[in-house]
């Protein structure tokens, strides 16, 4: 099986979260911004994302109301919007998944519920660029709820959203590799937690 993975930023990729920002974007950046969305949809299989526990098995192009996608289809591009939460990308050799997990996603169990669709004994994760625990600062409610992958620094507090799924692998004898590239520090990336945008980077994953 061949395995090919892409991960996008301001420069290489960009999906709208909405038709206004479609627009906004064909404006400003590009004279067929509108265009290329409507090219990613009718190619790739997408997701609706809602911060939601829902996990889709998949075998065309399309928008799923999902925040993860598994296939085993050949040349079928899974695609993850991003503009702080992780673009989780996993494979165990016969299938590839893409999981987009903030920390709703982490409250949820997603990654959890997604591995059982995965051989882990073959099982490969990869965490591309997102909100790290360098600037990802929450609030207290946050800390009560995932003090154990929280970091206090006098009196702010920081989110490792890796956390989770790092101590899995490690206990699992999984093969992880996390980006170390902060979304929020590094402005080559769209960031909603530094800028507010709509835009967001597009992370994929195929056989």
């Amino acid at each position: 099986m061949t395995l090919n993975l892409k991960f996008g930023d301001k420069s290489t990729s960009f999906i709208l979260k909405d038709e206004a920002g479609c627009k906004d974007f064909a404006e400003k950046k590009s004279k067929n911004g509108q265009q290329l969305n409507d090219y990613y949809i009718s190619k790739f299989a997408m997701m609706s994302q809602t911060h939601s526990d829902i996990i889709e098995e998949v075998n065309k192009p399309g928008i799923y109301k999902a925040d993860g996608i598994i296939t085993e289809k050949k040349d079928l591009r899974l695609t993850i919007q991003t503009a702080d939460c992780m673009p989780v990308l996993l494979t165990d050799e016969k299938k590839v998944g893409a999981i987009h997990i903030g920390w709703q996603g982490i409250e949820n169990k997603i990654f959890h519920k997604a591995i059982l669709k995965f051989d882990i004994s073959k099982l490969k994760i990869i965490i591309g660029p997102h909100a790290k625990k360098c600037c990802y600062e929450v609030k207290e409610d946050l800390y009560i709820k995932f003090n154990e992958y929280c970091i206090r620094d006098k009196d702010n507090i920081f989110l490792d959203l890796t956390r989770e799924i790092a101590n899995f692998s490690k206990e699992n004898n999984i093969k992880l590799n996390i980006s170390d590239i902060c979304t929020i520090h590094d402005e080559r990336y769209f960031s909603f937690r530094r800028d507010s945008t709509k835009l967001r980077q597009l992370s994929q994953i195929w056989i």
